[in-house]
């Protein structure tokens, strides 16, 4: 299947279709990321708390052992208040959700009706309506990596720096610059 702007009749489709093909990946990335962090401090918790008991028990007053089982409460603090596990499944819903809109896109076909088109996009916002604030960072990143995905070359890629990408998953960096790429 050739997802090209050329090989598609309706750009208001194509446009749509691409929109809701970046969330989908967007909305995935979110989930990786929130289940890598919940399963990280799920360890280092189980384990600092292990190692706290143990060691208390086999040298209590010790000073690390004091500093240790503190920095295992704050991770655990960490972890209630982001609740990791939770922003994981929000955004694995919404991916679900952008999938079935896509799904319901590609089995109308091309020949769409404007009606047709302003129904998805009503679907979208309703999708959109759920998320949280985006990352636009990231967002810029699924938008490059849908377009190498379809086979686009590099001059329709937005540039972000190594920086940019360090920080994607945490918070927007520079995200002006970005925006001002989209846009053009």
């Amino acid at each position: 299947m050739d997802n090209s702007p050329q090989n598609d009749h309706n750009p208001k489709r194509f446009s749509l279709l691409f929109a809701v093909r970046r969330s989908v990946r967007y909305h995935n990335c979110r989930t990786l990321y929130f289940d890598r962090i919940d399963k990280a401090i799920t360890t280092f918790t189980t384990v600092g708390g292990l190692g706290t008991v143990s060691t208390l028990l086999a040298a209590a007053g010790e000073p690390w052992v004091l500093a240790f089982g503190t920095i295992t409460g704050f991770f655990s603090i960490v972890q209630l208040v982001i609740s990791p596990s939770e922003a994981a499944r929000l955004h694995a819903d919404l991916a679900r959700d952008f999938i079935g809109l896509e799904k319901q896109m590609i089995l109308a076909g091309e020949s769409v009706s404007d009606k047709q088109i302003d129904e998805f996009t009503a679907l979208r916002l309703d999708i959109e309506a759920k998320e949280p604030p985006t990352l636009r960072v990231l967002d810029a990143m699924c938008h490059n990596e849908l377009l190498r995905a379809m086979g686009y070359d590099r001059s329709k890629h937005v540039r972000i720096s190594w920086l940019q990408r360090l920080c994607a998953p945490l918070f927007d960096l520079r995200q002006e610059a970005i925006d001002k790429q989209l846009a053009s």
